[in-house]
């Protein structure tokens, strides 16, 4: 009687969702903010107007639900309550001869997934593809090529995945987002895509980046490298990401920023978080000097504000630069900022030295001697 009542319920369901063929609810895990990373961007999809904008009866996908999209002419398909790697096998099976693109697929919160494996999804293509919070420990290569074309955002996060195939990641050719943030990915192959804008990858221990890492992603406009346990910036890692606006390195481990580090061909660099690591040293052309830029150095073990090393950055015009929780020694390494006001004023509001004093309270003619 359970499984009756279960089967009549999705029938309804499905029904009803043809006849209102309503757009994603609110409610629903695309719209969570800690699920989503905080960013929500819309990109133009590719035509998929002749795939198919109907939903199949909801029996034949049970325990998945579908949502069509009439103004897309597409459908949305969440299976957070499949129990087994072979449900989600035949849910496609069944579905596969008559579903052949899904605009937006949930597995979301899943505790029996394991390996999402080549050929589960059989031909079917997806704009988007949402497997968060989960036990996921493999993500099989070739799992998405029938997307080569149509895939914009893939996102794995907090998962257990050990293995990822980074290797595919140039195949799609309209991929502009990816979040694997909070796993278990010790190594990443060199990556290369011209269409990729934001990759989130933090919180996941990968200690060392290769130099050549990101070279391929020519698009790159953000990059999410905190809490990796990464000790080196090896310099020219970022050089020529002539588009990469933001770039998060914080909770790590780095102590000396060696020239080079975040310089190189780098002119849209606004954002730079090197919030609570163990930074001690800063050397002359470590940082691109842009104008407008915010940089977070809160947190670290800086004691000095050398002059060549950071006039070039002030007479570009920071944005701000929060150097907050430092062990600033405040003597005449510092003489020649706080003479200027406008430098002064680029400083976030908690820049202080060891000893408890902000450095905007600081009186210039203290400074003569220097």
């Amino acid at each position: 009687m359970h499984n009756l009542g279960l089967t009549l319920f999705f029938i309804l369901f499905s029904i009803a969702n043809e006849t209102l063929c309503a757009s994603l609810d609110l409610a629903h895990p695309l719209n969570d903010r800690t699920f989503n990373n905080g960013i929500i961007r819309s990109y133009a999809y590719p035509d998929t107007t002749s795939l198919n904008d109907t939903c199949p009866d909801a029996e034949v996908i049970y325990p998945c639900v579908c949502s069509c999209v009439a103004e897309e002419h597409s459908i949305d398909l969440d299976c957070s309550l499949l129990m087994s790697e072979d449900q989600l096998k035949n849910v496609f099976l069944n579905l596969s001869s008559t579903v052949k693109h899904i605009r937006r697929f949930y597995m979301y919160d899943d505790q029996h997934i394991r390996v999402l494996r080549y050929g589960v999804f059989r031909n079917v293509s997806f704009n988007e593809i949402y497997m968060g919070k989960g036990y996921m420990e493999e993500v099989e290569r070739g799992v998405l090529e029938e997307s080569q074309e149509t895939l914009q955002r893939m996102i794995f996060n907090d998962n257990l995945i050990t293995k990822f195939p980074f290797e595919d990641i140039e195949t799609f050719s309209n991929l502009r987002y990816i979040n694997i943030n909070r796993n278990n990915i010790s190594e990443i192959s060199n990556l290369e895509s011209s269409s990729l804008k934001e990759l989130y990858i933090g919180h996941n221990p990968l200690v060392e980046l290769q130099e050549d890492v990101f070279r391929g992603l020519t698009s790159i406009e953000k990059i999410e490298l905190g809490n990796i346990g990464l000790t080196n910036i090896h310099p020219g890692i970022f050089s020529n990401l002539t588009e990469l606006f933001a770039i998060h390195l914080d909770n790590n481990h780095l102590q000396h920023i060696l020239s080079g580090a975040l310089s190189g061909g780098l002119a849209n660099l606004k954002y730079i978080n090197l919030w609570q690591n163990d930074i001690d040293i800063v050397e002359l052309g470590a940082v691109q000097a842009v104008e407008g830029q915010q940089l977070y150095l809160t947190f670290n073990n800086l004691e000095l504000i050398e002059e060549d090393v950071w006039r070039p950055n002030f007479e570009a015009g920071f944005r701000m630069v929060e150097i907050g929780r430092n062990p600033l020694a405040c003597g005449c390494d510092i003489a020649w900022l706080v003479r200027d006001p406008s430098f002064v004023d680029q400083l976030g509001e908690e820049a202080r030295c060891a000893n408890g004093n902000f450095i905007q309270n600081l009186n210039p003619d203290d400074f003569i001697n220097c």
